[in-house]
């Protein structure tokens, strides 16, 4: 999870009442959704700054096959670039203020909710199944949003003004006027003419280069 943060563990029966995943997601899902609840809610009150980088998902370290919902009541802030990783399980994150990182990746089952603001001082990278999450409550404030597949439910409390590169056909009118993937993202992020997205979101995570 986030290293040396020190979780304190609420009975899910309480926490879900004051953390009402319903609620974060704008209705879009319940916790029960998500699976089996677990035991308890992972919280942090206050607000939470953790340096360097940092991934969330790959490296739990509760039941594997089962969801882990963090909340972090107040604002989190990371000094570094943030990945969150779930795949064929629903971990969540729910911050009831800002999250702020230089990166952020968020890919496949992730669900990500944020109360406030999103603040990427860099690239936000988004590369979500059907299943993912990714619900913000205030503004998206970044440099560069890539939205890789098109997918997941994504919503934003306003319309980002920020650069827009996708890889998908499909338009929206929420979002900002749209720059093909192709003409500014690196040719090693393609194969055959494909976007291969694991490769660009560990780069993203890395610090690589991303741009041409």
């Amino acid at each position: 999870m986030f290293h040396k943060v020190k979780w304190q563990k609420i009975e899910t029966e309480e926490a879900a009442e004051k953390y009402d995943i319903g609620e974060a997601s704008n209705g879009s899902i319940e916790l029960d959704d998500l699976g089996d609840a677990p035991e308890h809610f992972l919280v942090h009150k206050g607000n939470l700054t953790l340096a360097g980088n940092h991934s969330y998902g790959e490296t739990l370290k509760e039941d594997p096959d089962g969801i882990v919902v963090c909340v972090v009541d107040g604002d989190l802030t990371f000094e570094g670039n943030f990945k969150f990783w779930s795949a064929d399980v629903y971990h969540v994150l729910l911050v009831t203020g800002s999250l702020t990182c230089e990166r952020l990746t968020t890919t496949w089952d992730g669900q990500i909710f944020v109360g406030k603001d999103l603040n990427v001082k860099d690239t936000l990278v988004t590369d979500l199944t059907d299943a993912g999450h990714l619900i913000v409550k205030g503004a998206l404030k970044a440099e560069t949003w890539i939205e890789c597949a098109g997918r997941g439910a994504i919503e934003l409390g306003k319309k980002p003004k920020c650069r827009y590169v996708t890889a998908s056909d499909e338009e929206d009118d929420e979002r900002p006027k749209a720059i093909a993937a192709a003409k500014v993202l690196l040719p090693a992020f393609f194969e055959d003419g494909e976007l291969n997205a694991e490769k660009l979101t560990k780069a993203a995570y890395a610090g690589k280069p991303l741009f041409r």
